[in-house]
């Protein structure tokens, strides 16, 4: 899949030289935000947590690796950045990651999201829901988006985006 990627990245530049063209592409990191569907990980933990906070006694979760390590963004964010990148990009062709710059543990999200139930949540290991091949750290270089970024404030709070996603499935 990287190469797949890579060579897309290297055809658009191909056109931008060749044609003329104005081509950005972004090498966009985890994001997530209520809507997400819940496959995947984030939604997933936040829609289990908030179901077994609704039932009574103790309540189950099924994960899969804990132990890896995400760049992790609110979507809104990364919508933002998309804008203010075709706002800032000049002729040419440019590449940009987006993403938070910080990565967190997947333990590290889990244990915040479980903190926002009042119940004890018993965390299980589901064999299925590990990959067989799993990168276990990831994490933008954002130094390039920092730049056009610096003059707006654009708030990037995982926490904050965790407990709306806890919210919403707590209230359905």
């Amino acid at each position: 899949m990287e190469y797949q990627k890579l060579l897309g990245e290297n055809i658009a530049k191909m056109y931008a030289k060749s044609y003329g063209l104005n081509i950005v592409c972004t090498r966009s990191f985890n994001h997530t935000g209520v809507g997400q569907a819940d496959n995947f990980a984030l939604p997933s933990f936040c829609k289990q947590v908030a179901e077994a906070s609704k039932e009574d006694g103790e309540g189950k979760i099924y994960i899969g690796n804990l132990s890896a390590y995400r760049d992790l963004s609110d979507v809104r964010y990364v919508v933002r950045a998309y804008r203010k990148i075709l706002e800032n990009h000049e002729n040419g062709f440019d590449v940009f990651n987006v993403g938070s710059g910080k990565s967190y543990q997947m333990k590290e999200v889990l244990d915040k999201i479980i903190s926002f139930s009042d119940k004890k949540i018993d965390v299980i290991v589901d064999q299925s829901k590990i990959r067989a091949v799993d990168t276990p750290y990831i994490c933008a270089d954002t130094e390039k988006l920092d730049k056009i970024m610096k003059d707006e404030k654009i708030e990037n709070d995982l926490e904050k985006v965790l407990k709306s996603m806890y919210d919403f499935y707590k209230s359905i």
